[in-house]
């Protein structure tokens, strides 16, 4: 995580938004078992869903949601071809599995993890 800032050339680095976006986002991103490529992307989805819906830009909320939950029901889809799973893998495919015990709905999966990725980005923008 420190070798992007020293390639920059050591200068001032703006500690909020270099290094306490990259951990949480890491981490979440680590539980739901989404690939380290995709958590940038994740993350502007996120944003731009928060800040359509912050400035009543209808478009651009309703772009980043649909965006956001397709690629979350792409993630899943992923996870119900690989059946049998191990719920003990990622929180994910545990949100999964208690939609096929019907203890959670589809949409309350989806839900859980847009609030997850939600949460990151809301804590992490204020520095950014």
């Amino acid at each position: 995580m420190l070798e992007p800032l020293l390639e920059n050339g050591g200068g001032d680095i703006a500690v909020a938004v270099e290094l306490t976006w990259p951990l949480p986002a890491h981490v979440l991103c680590m539980f739901l078992n989404l690939p380290d490529e995709d958590w940038p992307q994740s993350k502007i989805w996120t944003r731009d869903r928060q800040q359509g819906a912050r400035e009543d830009n209808g478009e651009l909320a309703e772009g980043a949601a649909a965006a956001l939950t397709g690629y979350i029901e792409d993630q899943l889809q992923d996870r119900r071809s690989c059946r049998p799973y191990a719920v003990e893998e990622d929180l994910m495919t545990g949100l999964l599995a208690a939609e096929d015990d019907a203890r959670l709905t589809h949409d309350e999966v989806i839900g859980c993890c847009i609030l997850l990725l939600k949460r990151w980005t809301r804590d992490n923008d204020r520095g950014a």
